[in-house]
């Protein structure tokens, strides 16, 4: 399986976590496991844009993840925001 396969499997798995939109933490860890999951992927692939926006999602999950308790709008958007950014990135990125 090539890695836009393997990333579009995640994308589909961040689609999933839509159902679970009332449980900020459950978004929240999956957010931040399928973010660590997508620039473990590419690393090696020569997909830097991938890689780094990965690693900002993942770290805007962490943040909010360590607010006290982050607000189920907030981590809607981040979750939205994340499905968004790696789908239009594995598309514009050039053929493997």
């Amino acid at each position: 399986m090539d890695w836009k396969q393997q990333v579009w499997d995640v994308v589909e798995q961040l689609k999933a976590e839509r159902e679970h939109a009332n449980d900020p933490t459950r978004v929240l860890e999956a957010i931040i496991c399928r973010c660590t999951d997508i620039a473990a992927t590419v690393e090696g692939w020569g997909v830097p844009q991938l890689m780094e926006l990965a690693n900002q999602l993942k770290e805007s999950a962490i943040k909010l993840y360590a607010a006290s308790s982050p607000s189920p709008s907030s981590v809607r958007a981040l979750l939205e925001r994340t499905i968004v950014g790696i789908a239009d990135c594995v598309v514009l990125s050039p053929p493997s």
